[in-house]
């Protein structure tokens, strides 16, 4: 078996884990959430891992080694927020939900600073037209993400969410911020062969799925139950085995050649 193929596999064996961990409780406590907390910060710093050694296969001044290497930043202060939702679920929110917004927000939000800087990078080096124009259509994309933002923070609060519009649009900005990304380089991906150095943006794509239920838990108390929990759990987590997926394709390309041949 190839290692792509066990990664799916490990993937699924985690999500039929979480589940079970989630919904029969065999242990109790501190235990219990630390199990279910530790796994998603765990994925994301495999893709962390994985497209940092990506941008080390190439050579300082290389421009895909600051693209690959501003990636992976994302990821690593994706990770950082993942490790500080966890201690706030396991230690000051131990008997409580945790808040829908709380500092993880804020390398949460960070990351995407990241990710905005190194798909502006590729834009460049791979459309290779004229700065202007290509500057205009980052431009209208980051124009977009504001409006649809806007919208759907608006949206939401209009259908009876007591959070206050500054953080609905916090929550908002994550499904919409995925998704913007993803397509972008969907389109980027059509245009320069399907090569596999667009995987890890595709799959950002997935996050649209894992973080819109967050949104709407967030937004409305009255989705803090079952089943509504454990179905967002699932698809963040799956989000994650998808995107540490996506980001081994291109590591084996430099330093697994039977996977790369796969």
């Amino acid at each position: 078996m190839n290692t792509k193929r066990l990664i799916l596999l490990l993937g699924g064996i985690n999500l039929a884990l979480y589940a079970y961990l989630y919904q029969y409780e065999p242990i109790q406590g501190f235990w219990l959430d630390f199990l279910l907390d530790v796994e998603f910060p765990l994925w994301a710093l495999l893709s962390t891992y994985w497209l940092y050694r990506v941008a080390q296969a190439y050579q300082p001044g290389e421009k895909p080694r600051l693209i690959w290497l501003t990636f992976a930043s994302g990821l690593g202060v994706w990770s950082l927020a993942e490790l500080i939702w966890m201690y706030l679920d396991l230690v000051p929110y131990a008997d409580s939900p945790v808040p829908a917004i709380t500092i993880a927000d804020i390398p949460w939000f960070g990351g995407y600073l990241f990710f905005f800087v190194s798909f502006w990078l590729q834009y460049v080096r791979l459309k290779r037209g004229n700065l202007s124009a290509l500057r205009h259509r980052f431009m209208q994309g980051v124009l977009f993400i504001a409006i649809v933002t806007t919208l759907l923070a608006w949206l939401l609060q209009r259908s009876g969410s007591d959070l206050p519009l500054w953080q609905l649009f916090i929550l908002a900005f994550y499904p919409v911020a995925d998704l913007a990304l993803g397509i972008a380089a969907l389109r980027l991906w059509r245009s320069f062969g399907r090569g596999r150095w667009v995987y890890p943006w595709i799959g950002l794509l997935a996050f649209v799925l894992g973080d819109i239920p967050f949104t709407l838990l967030g937004a409305f108390d009255y989705l803090q139950e079952e089943p509504w929990l454990l179905l967002a759990d699932l698809t963040y987590l799956a989000a994650y085995v998808l995107l540490a997926y996506f980001c081994y394709h291109l590591y084996a390309l430099f330093y697994s050649e039977d996977d790369a041949l796969v």
